[in-house]
Protein backbone atom coordinates (compact mmCIF):
# COMPACT_ATOMS: atom_id res chain seq x y z
CA UNK A 1 0.00 0.00 0.00
CA UNK A 2 2.81 2.80 1.16
CA UNK A 3 4.63 1.30 -2.08
CA UNK A 4 1.71 2.13 -4.36
CA UNK A 5 1.62 5.61 -2.80
CA UNK A 6 5.41 6.48 -2.88
CA UNK A 7 5.15 4.83 -6.79
CA UNK A 8 2.17 7.71 -7.35
CA UNK A 9 3.69 10.28 -5.73
CA UNK A 10 6.94 10.00 -7.63
CA UNK A 11 5.29 10.15 -10.62
CA UNK A 12 3.51 12.93 -9.96
CA UNK A 13 6.89 14.50 -9.53
CA UNK A 14 7.90 13.57 -12.36
CA UNK A 15 5.34 14.92 -14.23
CA UNK A 16 5.05 18.44 -12.56
CA UNK A 17 9.08 18.46 -13.74
CA UNK A 18 8.41 17.59 -17.17
CA UNK A 19 6.06 20.03 -17.37
CA UNK A 20 7.75 23.03 -15.59
CA UNK A 21 10.74 22.22 -17.58
CA UNK A 22 8.78 22.17 -21.36
CA UNK A 23 7.36 26.08 -19.65
CA UNK A 24 10.94 27.23 -18.89
CA UNK A 25 12.17 26.28 -22.60
CA UNK A 26 8.94 27.66 -23.89
CA UNK A 27 9.83 31.20 -22.12
CA UNK A 28 13.80 30.95 -23.04
CA UNK A 29 12.86 30.41 -26.84
CA UNK A 30 10.13 33.29 -26.81
CA UNK A 31 13.10 36.02 -24.55
CA UNK A 32 15.61 34.71 -27.15
CA UNK A 33 13.13 35.19 -30.33
CA UNK A 34 12.18 38.70 -28.87
CA UNK A 35 15.81 40.04 -27.97
CA UNK A 36 16.96 39.29 -31.58
CA UNK A 37 14.63 42.00 -33.48
CA UNK A 38 15.49 44.40 -30.00
CA UNK A 39 19.12 43.86 -30.52
CA UNK A 40 19.25 43.51 -34.23
CA UNK A 41 20.85 46.45 -36.14
CA UNK A 42 18.15 46.34 -38.90
CA UNK A 43 15.76 47.25 -36.67
CA UNK A 44 17.27 50.20 -35.13
CA UNK A 45 15.98 52.62 -37.69
CA UNK A 46 11.96 51.32 -36.33
CA UNK A 47 13.04 52.40 -33.14
CA UNK A 48 11.24 55.69 -31.50
CA UNK A 49 12.35 56.82 -27.86
CA UNK A 50 13.82 53.62 -27.55
CA UNK A 51 11.40 51.51 -28.74
CA UNK A 52 10.28 49.70 -31.95
CA UNK A 53 7.36 50.10 -33.39
CA UNK A 54 5.28 47.28 -34.32
CA UNK A 55 2.19 47.58 -36.47
CA UNK A 56 -1.46 45.62 -35.54
CA UNK A 57 -1.87 44.54 -39.27
CA UNK A 58 -1.68 41.37 -41.39
CA UNK A 59 -0.04 38.63 -38.82
CA UNK A 60 -1.18 40.60 -35.44
CA UNK A 61 -4.81 41.10 -36.68
CA UNK A 62 -4.99 37.43 -36.04
CA UNK A 63 -2.13 36.80 -33.42
CA UNK A 64 -2.50 39.09 -30.62
CA UNK A 65 1.49 40.52 -30.99
CA UNK A 66 0.34 43.06 -27.82
CA UNK A 67 -0.11 40.13 -25.55
CA UNK A 68 3.02 38.50 -27.11
CA UNK A 69 5.48 41.30 -26.34
CA UNK A 70 3.63 42.57 -23.22
CA UNK A 71 7.01 41.71 -20.53
CA UNK A 72 9.16 43.88 -23.41
CA UNK A 73 7.15 47.29 -23.28
CA UNK A 74 9.95 49.10 -22.69
CA UNK A 75 11.70 48.48 -25.59
CA UNK A 76 8.67 47.48 -28.21
CA UNK A 77 5.37 49.53 -28.85
CA UNK A 78 2.55 47.76 -30.93
CA UNK A 79 0.43 50.45 -32.74
CA UNK A 80 -2.85 49.88 -34.73
CA UNK A 81 -2.28 50.67 -38.15
CA UNK A 82 -4.67 53.84 -37.69
CA UNK A 83 -2.22 55.46 -35.04
CA UNK A 84 0.69 54.61 -37.22
CA UNK A 85 -0.47 57.41 -39.39
CA UNK A 86 -2.03 59.88 -37.29
CA UNK A 87 1.79 59.97 -35.70
CA UNK A 88 3.23 60.45 -38.57
CA UNK A 89 5.76 57.10 -38.35
CA UNK A 90 6.67 56.03 -41.62
CA UNK A 91 9.63 53.93 -40.00
CA UNK A 92 7.81 50.79 -38.39
CA UNK A 93 8.13 46.68 -38.47
CA UNK A 94 5.24 44.67 -39.64
CA UNK A 95 5.23 40.95 -38.24
CA UNK A 96 4.43 38.43 -41.07
CA UNK A 97 5.27 34.93 -39.03
CA UNK A 98 6.27 34.13 -35.48
CA UNK A 99 7.74 30.50 -35.76
CA UNK A 100 7.98 29.53 -31.98
CA UNK A 101 8.78 25.74 -33.07
CA UNK A 102 11.29 26.42 -35.61
CA UNK A 103 13.17 29.44 -33.78
CA UNK A 104 12.29 32.65 -36.04
CA UNK A 105 10.45 35.83 -37.09
CA UNK A 106 9.96 36.98 -40.48
CA UNK A 107 9.57 40.82 -40.10
CA UNK A 108 8.81 43.29 -43.21
CA UNK A 109 10.48 46.74 -42.12
CA UNK A 110 9.32 50.02 -43.48
CA UNK A 111 11.53 52.72 -43.72
CA UNK A 112 9.44 55.71 -45.23
CA UNK A 113 8.63 53.99 -48.64
CA UNK A 114 10.84 51.42 -48.36
CA UNK A 115 10.19 47.67 -47.33
CA UNK A 116 12.49 45.33 -46.78
CA UNK A 117 11.76 41.42 -45.32
CA UNK A 118 14.18 40.34 -42.76
CA UNK A 119 14.18 36.89 -41.48
CA UNK A 120 15.87 36.42 -38.13
CA UNK A 121 16.51 33.25 -36.02
CA UNK A 122 18.09 32.18 -33.18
Amino acid sequence: MKFGIILKSLLFAIILLGCDNKNTNHLNLKQSLVQQPINSTETQSSKINGKIIIIKKSYCETFDCSDYFQDYQKQIQVYPIEDIFMRGISNYLEIENIDEENGRIIINKRTGKDYKKIEIKI
